[in-house]
């Protein structure tokens, strides 16, 4: 992998995209690129408290958690220092408007409209904003790094956490199979739902990236996040990991060592006790 290029640029992109010259003297041209650093600094450090939404404080009336605090700044340096770059014209504009307009309908027909309109916000409005500036910034590889940083931070304080406490219960004889403790979750299945797609991203750098030190930083996250996948005993957890080591071994050079490995864990996951 030679580059870290945003999932909605064109199939015929350059394998390394390169920014296009912005109008305006070497000074205009300098202090955007600083909001643009900014807005990326700050982006990534709310990717890095992505676990903090289960905080959930009052603004007077109305409810808010510790995450959208975080996030509403890093959205407005976003969308200024990105405004011309912003990725409008993609494929998943359309679908992407449908699903809006029918969340808005569902919203507005709502019993309890409040409790709606919230929703709508958390689950769609804010995260299809943040989608369309991650977008615009990963037009810089140094950029996306960053932002991955962040999301990999989020994930490994995630991971530790939970090995901690499973670790603990085992040593104390406390752990159970049926509801294996979590930090910050209410359920260990959570632990897989939110370091899965993490994995997603980590494991073919740590397998294809170019970078030494990120191929080793990517492969200590996918580490710690499959020891904490395994202590969840999500059996569904288990087997995603699989199937993601499956499919980056089908590019690699040790493709049939690491399928083999896989298929042999498969195995001994299907007769493996779960957590419900």
């Amino acid at each position: 992998m030679t580059s870290l290029q945003s999932p909605l640029e064109t199939a015929d992109a350059p394998e390394q995209r390169k920014e296009a010259p912005q109008p305006g003297t070497p000074a205009q041209r300098s202090a955007a690129e600083r909001v643009r650093r900014l807005a990326a600094v700050l982006m990534a450090l709310a990717l890095a408290a992505s676990p903090t939404y289960v905080v959930r404080p009052h603004l007077g009336p109305l409810p808010t958690t510790l995450l959208e605090l975080i996030l509403l700044p890093a959205l407005a340096v976003g969308l200024y220092a990105f405004r011309d770059r912003l990725p409008w014209r993609n494929p998943l504009l359309l679908p992407a408007l449908l699903l809006l307009v029918a969340a808005t309908l569902d919203s507005i027909f709502a019993p309890d409209r409040r409790a709606a309109f919230g929703l709508l916000k958390a689950y769609f409005v804010e995260p299809m904003l943040v989608g369309l500036v991650v977008a615009a910034m990963a037009g810089s590889q140094s950029r996306a790094r960053l932002l991955l940083a962040g999301l990999a931070a989020a994930g490994s304080v995630i991971a530790i956490a939970n090995i901690v406490v499973a670790i603990h219960a085992l040593l104390t004889h406390s752990f159970s199979l049926v509801t294996p403790p979590v930090v910050i979750y209410t359920s260990a299945n959570a632990v897989p739902l939110y370091l899965e797609p993490l994995v997603a991203f980590a494991l073919p750098l740590a397998v294809f990236d170019e970078d030494g030190r990120t191929r080793l930083i990517s492969a200590t996250f996918v580490g710690l996040a499959a020891v904490a996948i395994g202590l969840s005993f999500s059996r569904a957890g288990w087997m995603t990991l699989i199937a993601q080591v499956v499919l980056v071994a089908l590019f690699g050079r040790w493709r049939w060592r690491l399928m083999g490995a896989a298929a042999a864990v498969a195995a001994a996951v299907d007769g493996a006790p779960t957590s419900h």
